[in-house]
């Protein structure tokens, strides 16, 4: 379907013209198996919004239901505290989208089996790109820049596979490997931090580094 403004979304569909929050979620989604094309088109907020794009837990009466095969593309995104917010999530996949002047880029929380690839995030003050108790999910050629904190963050994540991902940071590492991040894959990443560590990591244990610099 064609799509010309911020709603609820509960089938696949395209935007057909730039859209605008006024300062709360553009597009909540509460149905699976969802392909949302952007086709190049802003998804913006005045003022600075929440989210961009939320998939979550959708409750129907007592019920939680957990989305998954969402896929989310070719959108550039603007003014927001989070970009794109996905948690206790499977199948997810981000591609080609383009993140700028937001608080927090991409959060995964509880997420699994999900792959992001292609986008480039800008993060003006938190994280690009932060995992959370999210595991097997694949990360390739992503480009995040953060401010303040860590660009490309796994916390209490495991078995993640990171590949040719480029990460920078003023003030935080560009990759943080975080407590109880086990068992991840990181292949060809860059991380570049002007005031700290291009990659660090902490209490994390049994991570595969093969070409990073």
């Amino acid at each position: 379907v064609a799509i010309n403004s911020c709603r609820l979304i509960n089938e696949s569909g395209t935007l057909i013209n730039n859209v605008s929050a006024s300062g709360g979620t553009c597009f909540d989604f509460n149905t699976s198996n969802i392909l949302f094309d952007c086709a190049g088109f802003n998804v913006t907020s005045n003022p600075v919004g929440v989210m961009a794009f939320n998939i979550t837990t959708f409750v129907v009466g007592t019920t939680q239901i957990n989305l998954s095969n969402i896929t989310i593309k070719n959108c550039n995104i603007f003014n927001f505290s989070i970009g794109i917010n996905i948690s206790s999530a499977v199948n997810i996949t981000l591609w080609n989208n383009n993140i700028t002047n937001v608080t927090d880029g991409i959060w995964l929380n509880n997420t699994a089996g999900s792959v992001l690839e292609n986008n480039t995030v800008n993060a003006t003050a938190r994280y690009g790109l932060f995992l959370s108790n999210s595991s097997n999910n694949t990360l390739n050629s992503n480009n995040i820049s953060s401010v303040l904190d860590a660009s490309l963050y796994l916390l209490g994540s495991n078995n993640n596979v990171l590949n040719n991902n480029t990460a920078k940071s003023l003030n935080g590492y560009a990759i943080s490997v975080g407590s109880s991040s086990n068992n991840n894959i990181l292949t060809g990443n860059t991380g570049t931090s002007i005031n700290s560590n291009g990659i660090y990591f902490s209490a994390s244990s049994n991570n595969n580094l093969t070409g990073n610099t």
